[in-house]
């Protein structure tokens, strides 16, 4: 797909942020609002109830929820050793705005993706980042679909250095046989977008969840940014503008995100409620 101008514009933007993000590893998702920062004082990390407060800062804030998760289909994936990496609401110039699903290529074999996952804490709701890592992390108990249910991936897992596919979670259409096999699950059908808090999900992270978040991590990849830019430049994608039903859904890589393979017939979970407007 040939990239708009203005889309390209966003790229050398994005491509000399991603440098420093890459470096100190701070978000997954890069806000173009000011957003409040979190500043976690010394827990003791062996309680559960402190993960959050530790190993998942909130790299953006809002005062209010964000929309619930909508329904949607996945792509197929372009071929083999492309990961499913959810959609999810990120914050930016004062809305939500719904970063597609996409196939991504891990930065190397055996890397798994965990999801940034919204969560409420004293009164406002906050962003934890997502990461790559040997092992799928805590991600709030947030039923973002297509294998990731809410409590680790289940939608593929590595063979060696190459993945396999769940096809009864996946859609493994044109990848080989080898490499798909079926492991029934049982459905989640919860589609509430944060954790905690009134409405919220209710889990909390358990020991492993912990010791993965203390494991090394890498941070999003360069395909990744560039769908998220490219997401937070479409009015389509903003709740306010789409009320749950965001204009792309999906796709299959970031480059595609208007082309074929993208998902444009969302459906929402839940009734929208905006947000209160902001008082003059």
């Amino acid at each position: 797909m040939r990239l708009s101008s203005s889309h390209r514009s966003v790229v050398l933007i994005l491509a000399g942020a991603a440098v420093g993000l890459a470096a100190c590893h701070k978000a997954a998702v890069a806000p173009r609002s000011p957003v409040t920062p979190i500043v976690a004082s010394p827990v003791d990390i062996s309680d559960p109830a402190n993960y959050s407060q530790t190993y998942a800062k909130p790299v953006a804030v809002s005062s209010t929820p964000p929309p619930a998760i909508p329904a949607y289909d996945q792509p197929a994936p372009p071929g083999p050793d492309f990961l499913w990496t959810p959609g999810y609401w990120a914050w930016a110039r004062g809305d939500y705005t719904w970063i597609p699903g996409a196939w991504v290529r891990p930065p190397r074999p055996g890397l798994l993706w965990t999801p940034g996952y919204w969560r409420w804490a004293d009164g406002v709701y906050g962003f934890a980042p997502g990461y790559w890592a040997g092992k799928v992390g805590y991600y709030g108990g947030i039923n973002y679909g297509h294998g990731y249910d809410g409590q680790g991936y289940v939608g593929a897992k590595w063979r060696g250095a190459a993945l396999a596919y769940n096809g009864a979670e996946t859609t493994v259409r044109g990848l080989p046989s080898d490499l798909v096999y079926r492991e029934e699950q049982p459905p989640n059908t919860n589609p509430v977008g944060f954790s905690g808090g009134p409405g919220g999900v209710d889990t909390k992270p358990g020991l492993g969840d912990m010791a993965t978040a203390r494991s090394p991590h890498e941070p999003p990849t360069q395909a990744q940014l560039l769908l998220v830019a490219i997401a937070q430049s479409e009015p389509g994608q903003r709740a306010s503008v789409n009320r749950d039903r965001p204009g792309v859904a999906a796709t299959v890589t970031a480059a595609a995100f208007k082309g074929p393979g993208a998902v444009t017939d969302a459906k929402a979970s839940l009734a929208y409620h905006p947000p209160p407007p902001k008082e003059p």
